[in-house]
């Protein structure tokens, strides 16, 4: 497990991302004003992320780390999916998120 931190710490600090100091398995980017462009987390083999994927400096980032990590299904939230037992549903309007585990719940 620590060498597997190690090199997802070194793909991402490579591409430009930051590991946040307050938890070591989120990353950030952000341009060169500061702005924030895109958050990600890992767990295990799973990845989270959210970004402005109109941004070109995204879409390149993205692209570079497609090239390094191979990535199996990508979801989109307005269409909803699990992650670590959670259900996520994205508003198509208002951009809010839903975020529940009753399907966990239910099985207690």
């Amino acid at each position: 497990v620590g060498s597997e931190m190690c090199i997802r710490d070194r793909v991402f600090s490579e591409l430009g991302a930051t590991v946040s100091k307050m938890e070591p398995a989120m990353f950030y980017l952000k341009d060169k004003f500061g702005k924030l462009l895109a958050l990600f987390v890992i767990h295990v083999d799973d990845s989270l992320f959210t970004a402005d994927m109109e941004n070109a400096e995204v879409q390149r980032f993205l692209k570079k780390l497609k090239e390094k990590v191979k990535f199996g299904e990508t979801k989109d939230a307005r269409d909803g999916f699990m992650y670590c037992g959670r259900w996520y549903l994205q508003s198509s309007e208002d951009h809010s998120f839903e975020v529940t585990m009753s399907k966990y719940a239910d099985k207690l």
